[in-house]
C-alpha cells in the first residue's frame, strides 16, 4: 500500500508540473516514467513518444522508449531504432549500446551483437549482465573459449546470476 500511495503521489506531483510546462519534452518524460513505474506501458509510451516530438529528443528518453518497447511488446526492430537514435546522440550512452546489442541478440545477429556488448564493456566493465550477454552471444558464434571467459567474469560479478553458470557448462 506505501508503494501504491507513494505512487498516486508522484502522479500527482508530475502532473503539476506537466501543468506549468504542458508541452515541454521534460513534462511528457516525467509523466511517462511515472506511468511506466506504475506498469501503463500503453500511457508510458505515447508520454515519451510526445517527448520525441516536443523536442528535441534526448538519449534518455529514447533508451526509456527503446526499453518500455522491448519489454512490453517485445518489438525488438522498433527498440533498435530508439538505441541506434540514442547512440548517435550519446555515442558513449552505456544503456543505449547494451540495448542494440540485446535486440541483435535477439535477431540472431550475434556477431553484431558482439560488438555492441564489447563497447557497452567498455563503458561500464563491471556490468555483469553485459558480460553474460557477450558470452552467450560469442557461444552462439562458435566461440566458446572467448564465452568461458565472459561468462566466468559474470558469475564472479554477480555470484547469483544462475544463467552464467548454465551459459559456461554449455561452453565447457
Amino acid at each position: 500500500y506505501v508503494g501504491i500511495t507513494a505512487g498516486v503521489l508522484a502522479q500527482a506531483e508530475y502532473e503539476r508540473r506537466f501543468a506549468l510546462a504542458p508541452g515541454s519534452a521534460r513534462a511528457h518524460q516525467l509523466l511517462g516514467q511515472s506511468y511506466q513505474a506504475q506498469g501503463k506501458t500503453t500511457e508510458a509510451e505515447a508520454e515519451l513518444k510526445a517527448a520525441i516530438e516536443a523536442g528535441p529528443p534526448t538519449a534518455e528518453v529514447l533508451v526509456a522508449l527503446g526499453d518500455l518497447v522491448r519489454r512490453s511488446r517485445l518489438d525488438f526492430a522498433e527498440a533498435r531504432t530508439y538505441y541506434s537514435r540514442a547512440v548517435e546522440l550519446a555515442p558513449g550512452s552505456y544503456d543505449a549500446l547494451y540495448g542494440i546489442g540485446v535486440c541483435d541478440s535477439y535477431a540472431g545477429e550475434h556477431a553484431k551483437a558482439i560488438e555492441f556488448f564489447r563497447r557497452a564493456l567498455h563503458l561500464a566493465p563491471a556490468s555483469a549482465p553485459a558480460r553474460l550477454a557477450l558470452g552467450i552471444s560469442l557461444l552462439q558464434t562458435g566461440e566458446a573459449a572467448a564465452a568461458v571467459t565472459e561468462l566466468e567474469a559474470a558469475a564472479k560479478l554477480e555470484p547469483r546470476m544462475r544463467q552464467a553458470y548454465y551459459n559456461l557448462g554449455r561452453a565447457y
